[in-house]
């Protein structure tokens, strides 16, 4: 249940706010532990200037609850339009 509404609020977050085209959704289960990748191709987000929000707390949260690990990978990318 935890994976789908981090994958639900991400993909919110991700129409909202990157200017993606393209959104990857991954699932993948592996030796009893569950993998979710969620990739887009939208402007990324600076992680040390993030809003502050409680979005990504609350995943890291509950990763951590699980005994789990997040892994954030992004990259700021200035779009042409």
């Amino acid at each position: 249940m935890f994976a789908f509404s981090t994958n639900q609020v991400q993909t919110n977050n991700i129409s909202k706010n990157t200017a993606a085209t393209t959104i990857g959704i991954f699932v993948r289960k592996n030796a009893g532990a569950l993998s979710l990748t969620i990739e887009d191709d939208g402007k990324g987000f600076d992680r040390e200037h993030a809003n502050g929000g409680i979005g990504l707390a609350n995943i890291r949260n509950g990763v951590e609850g699980f005994n789990g690990t997040l892994t954030i990978t992004t990259q700021l990318k200035e779009l042409w339009r």
